[in-house]
């Protein structure tokens, strides 16, 4: 399992956002979803979207953190 944390738009990431909006944006926002969980990482994914998901937010517009870890599976005798 991969764990995604959202640290905020990154300088492309601003400039990508200010061409589709008439609003300053700035390094280090934090837009989308702050966290999201997957299976396998995958570096198409969004995270989350602006404008009732009309603008989709891609990670290469964001900082970001990976985290994986093992999902151990517990059974009850």
């Amino acid at each position: 399992m991969v764990k995604i944390f959202n640290r905020g738009l990154s300088k492309k990431g601003v400039k990508e956002i200010a061409k589709r909006f008439d609003m300053e944006f700035f390094v280090g926002q934090i837009i989308g979803n702050k966290s999201k969980t997957m299976e396998k990482f995958d570096p198409n994914t969004n995270m989350g979207s602006i404008n009732y998901g009309k603008c989709p937010i891609p990670l290469s517009w964001l900082n970001y953190e990976l985290v994986e870890y093992k999902v151990a599976k517990r059974s009850v005798v």
